[in-house]
């Protein structure tokens, strides 16, 4: 079978490294002339580490990850609202991590065996239906391909599935975002929660953390300034403004939190991984956790399956409940934020958070409450 991935960011790296396993080889294309690391780091809860792991990386992830314990919910003034520990709920099987997005990307990458073919695009894709559905790709350097599997890792400005779709089908959930690194010593996770802002620091090692901070900005104003974001969260605790202030505005990445809420896995022999199928808010922390379950998925299946249609199927079937519950948990949470809350409401979810502990600690016993791969297992069985 030949098989391209197009995208080598974490979900194509990691559909690379599932295929390997699988016993299947593919070629992988990178629109850009290296690899990239878009983000400063990233939390892997309990279920992205067991793909990990699956894939052989426990050793490695385990050398460059900081370990998480609990998670604590506050308000801006430093007020705890309620902690939680990662070690009860069912969640303790597999630990959380949290590292930076390069040195997952790379840990990735030197990982296959496959050669990355950096500066090379697809142009234009055609599908023959009268030859099993085979697909002829002509690519940026005039190379012209055919192959029986193409799958789009390309992210949430996926060019593959616009040719699937023929139409932009994000949708922008109406907040700015930061995020950066910093020096600073922080044991575990502090999300800070305002009405309509939040300022989360996630600590990736001994004595750096990483920062994640939002708020609702329906209007799209450029907030990509250090001061609008100093402005913006000079009321809350001296932790955060002594982050802010200590961070360089050039290691600030400003951006907009994008979803796609209906969520495309497949068209004929072209498949979809990760946020080029169903880009979500990282309420749940679920974007690279659900880009390793496709991958991990669409590999089994390609294995258990002799006939692409019926591979291709079956990981729809099996990955579609389960992203959607993933994206409806994540981004119906923010888009609260984007519309008006009152002091009645804000009152009313603080004292949620206090009796029930942090928000998605609540989802995560929802969705680890089953071991995933006894979830595929029993699908097939």
């Amino acid at each position: 079978m030949q098989i391209l991935i197009v995208g080598a960011g974490i979900s194509g790296l990691s559909m690379a490294l599932a295929l390997e396993k699988a016993g299947f080889t593919a070629r992988i294309i990178e629109k850009y002339p290296n690899l990239r690391s878009e983000g400063a780091a990233i939390a892997l809860p309990m279920n992205a580490v067991q793909m990990l792991f699956y894939l052989g990386l426990k050793e490695n992830l385990m050398n460059l990850a900081h370990t998480i314990g609990s998670i604590t919910y506050a308000i801006p003034n430093g007020e705890v609202l309620s902690t939680s520990s990662l070690l009860d709920h069912g969640l303790q099987n597999y630990p959380f991590v949290a590292l930076r997005r390069e040195d997952l990307i790379q840990l990735l990458a030197h990982a296959i065996t496959t050669k990355i073919e950096f500066s090379k695009q697809i142009i234009k894709v055609e599908t023959d239906d009268t030859e099993q559905k085979i697909i002829k790709i002509e690519f940026n350097d005039g190379e012209i391909e055919k192959f029986d599997l193409v799958i789009g890792a390309d992210g949430i400005s996926s060019k593959l599935r616009s040719s699937m779709t023929h139409a932009d089908i994000k949708e922008d959930l109406g907040i700015s975002t930061w995020r950066f690194i910093a020096n600073f010593k922080e044991t575990d996770p502090i999300y800070f929660f305002g009405k309509k802002s939040a300022f989360m620091i996630y600590p990736i090692s001994k004595d750096k953390v990483y920062c994640y901070a939002h708020i609702a900005d329906k209007s799209k104003i450029n907030l990509s300034n250090k001061t609008h974001l100093s402005h913006i969260f000079s009321e809350y605790c001296a932790k955060v403004n002594w982050i802010i202030q200590s961070v360089r505005q050039e290691d600030i990445i400003f951006g907009r939190l994008e979803s796609i809420s209906k969520p495309i896995f497949k068209s004929g022999h072209i498949a979809l991984i990760g946020d080029a199928s169903h880009a979500c808010s990282p309420m749940l922390q679920q974007g690279a956790a659900q880009s390793l379950e496709d991958a991990i998925t669409l590999s089994l299946m390609l294995k258990k399956f002799n006939c692409i249609d019926e591979a291709l199927d079956h990981y729809e079937n099996i990955r579609r409940p389960r992203v959607e519950w993933v994206i409806e948990n994540s981004d119906t949470p923010i888009k609260s934020i984007s519309s008006y809350i009152t002091d009645q409401d804000y009152e009313k979810r603080n004292k949620m958070i206090r009796e029930n502990g942090p928000l998605n600690i609540q989802k995560w016993k929802i969705l680890f409450a089953n071991d995933y791969f006894d979830i595929v297992d029993n699908y097939l069985f």
